[in-house]
């Protein structure tokens, strides 16, 4: 019954703080639950920083957010402000501002840099829409994305074993046993797709082939270990049906959840593609008028779309694998007394 379950108040630092607004979009944490709006803090804001990077553009959004909570107390106000710090930041390794490319290159000379950040990446020598930046970006994507999902699954673990759930935080799809099959299949991709080197083949195979035994009779060994009273399946039969199409589950899983981070790489190309447009529209000489419309229809248009999809990577990539959200808020009482 949810009245016997503790009620949660959440407590974090300030910066964490405003996240707890999309963690409560999505569901407060159950009592024994771990928080995870420290970890949405720190994810969300890198990923708006990456898909949104230009340091004027930037430098708006966190001021706009400023304005929106102070005036009018809007609770996503206080989540734009370090998102557009991000975003500033992330500007001078692209070397953007309100699209110019070349803004920063003074700055850059200054400091004793061959040109901006990016062009020192390998295969990037000018700017992220050069064709030779593609996949060096869209791999630093995915990477990014397997080391979200591989933190995802470690919280799942560390939440089991508050719980006392040996069982659950060893063999489950998101357990360590999970884990060694993800990164047997990193491995084996990365290697197929001549990337880097992470394990030797054998290794690879044997990591994947032995966690998905594992996995296929994993309800038996996690009613094991955690004592469940009906661990033992009543026909074997559907047990055997039900589970190989479960284990096709996991590895499809294991794939889209790390192929939907290529979304952060193909936002930086946007992003840099829709200003090319702005500035192809503004002639030469540059319209200043076109020049500032344009930047303000993208803060708008790229600001949203780099929230929404950053919010989906948040809560279909990372909480489905680490995540419940079925917490009830702790609403205190007040009592007053009226003189009669």
């Amino acid at each position: 019954e949810l009245k016997h379950i503790p009620p949660t108040r959440l407590r974090n630092n300030f910066f964490a703080r405003p996240y707890e607004f999309f963690v409560e979009m999505f569901g407060l944490p159950n009592y024994n639950e771990i928080d995870p709006t420290p970890f949405v803090a720190i994810t969300f804001t890198l990923l708006f920083g990456i898909m949104f990077g230009d340091l004027g553009q930037g430098l708006v959004v966190s001021a706009a957010g400023y304005l929106m909570w102070k005036l009018k107390k809007m609770a996503v106000g206080k989540i734009l402000i370090p998102c557009g710090i991000s975003s500033a930041i992330f500007g001078c390794v692209y070397g953007s501002v309100f699209g110019f490319e070349e803004a920063l290159d003074p700055v850059y000379e200054m400091l004793g840099m061959s040109g901006k950040p990016i062009s020192s990446w390998p295969g990037t020598p000018h700017s992220v829409l050069d064709t030779a930046a593609i996949n060096p970006i869209l791999v630093c994507a995915i990477f990014i994305g397997v080391a979200l999902v591989l933190a995802a699954m470690a919280l799942h673990i560390i939440a089991a074993l508050r719980k006392g759930q040996w069982g659950e935080a060893i063999f489950s799809n998101n357990g360590l046993v999970g884990i060694l099959v993800y990164c047997g299949g990193v491995s084996f991709v990365s290697d197929f797709m001549s990337g880097p080197h992470f394990l030797p083949s054998g290794v690879a195979f044997a990591l994947i082939g032995g966690g998905l035994v594992l996995l296929f009779f994993k309800e038996i060994l996690i009613g094991l270990v955690d004592h469940h009273p009906n661990w033992k399946p009543e026909s074997w039969a559907d047990y055997c049906m039900q589970n190989i199409f479960e284990l096709l589950e996991y590895v499809l899983s294991y794939f889209s959840n790390t192929v939907s981070f290529l979304r952060v790489g193909a936002f930086v190309f946007v992003h840099a593609a829709m200003m090319m447009a702005i500035f192809s529209l503004a002639g030469d000489p540059v319209n200043p008028v076109v020049v500032i419309l344009g930047n303000a229809l993208i803060i708008a248009l790229e600001g949203l779309l780099s929230g929404i999809q950053g919010l989906r990577l948040e809560f279909y990539e990372m909480f489905s694998r680490c995540y419940e959200g079925g917490g009830h808020p702790f609403k205190g009482v007040s009592i007053t007394d009226k003189a009669e």
